[in-house]
């Protein structure tokens, strides 16, 4: 709403999503109450917790095959904590959700998943804006079934947060000398 989803309408139009299909995608929030606070910055876990059944009762009822997560706190909800806006740079992961209701037989979804940069923050700083013209037109491409995104078959990918956790993998490493190539991004938070 307002200025803040003009590069979000304007990345669509740049990508050439044609308006009537832009006008067919459902977008909706995870969190549907305003912030009280006017300095912006991260939802609060407890209001996306909160939220999370609304978006889980949208897609049960949506079905939608694929979902563009615009920002981390998005692609955190549906994906996990490691799978923020950095971590899914370039990729597309499946997400599978039930769509039966209580006491019915359980049946599941599948949905294609990309995640954008969030349109607050290229309001807030314009450079981004590249990138979430890029992912869109990524996106636009997953949905008309081009491939999109890089298979990791042979990567693993670890997110940690504790010192132990990290010394294990370590150990593990140094153990199998033909283990190839090791990366490490490490951020402070």
């Amino acid at each position: 709403v307002g200025p803040v989803s003009e590069s979000l309408y304007k990345a669509v139009d740049e990508a050439g999503v044609p308006e009537s299909e832009a006008s067919e995608w459902y977008m909706t929030n995870v969190v549907r109450h305003v912030s009280p606070r006017s300095s912006g910055g991260a939802l609060p876990a407890a209001w996306v917790k909160n939220c999370e059944i609304l978006l889980q009762q949208e897609l049960r009822l949506t079905r939608p095959d694929y979902i563009l997560c615009l920002g981390s706190e998005a692609s955190k909800c549906l994906l996990g904590r490691g799978y923020g806006v950095e971590s899914m740079k370039g990729r597309v992961l499946d997400y599978e959700f039930s769509t039966h209701g209580l006491g019915e037989e359980p049946q599941y979804h599948t949905a294609r998943v990309m995640t954008a940069v969030h349109p607050a923050a290229v309001h807030h700083t314009p450079e981004r804006y590249d990138e979430l013209l890029g992912t869109v037109r990524q996106f636009y491409s997953l949905a008309h079934g081009q491939s999109v995104g890089f298979a990791e078959d042979d990567i693993e990918h670890h997110v940690v947060y504790k010192e132990r956790e990290l010394a294990r993998l370590v150990d593990e490493a140094l153990a199998d000398p033909e283990g190839g190539v090791i990366a490490v991004d490490a951020e402070w938070h």
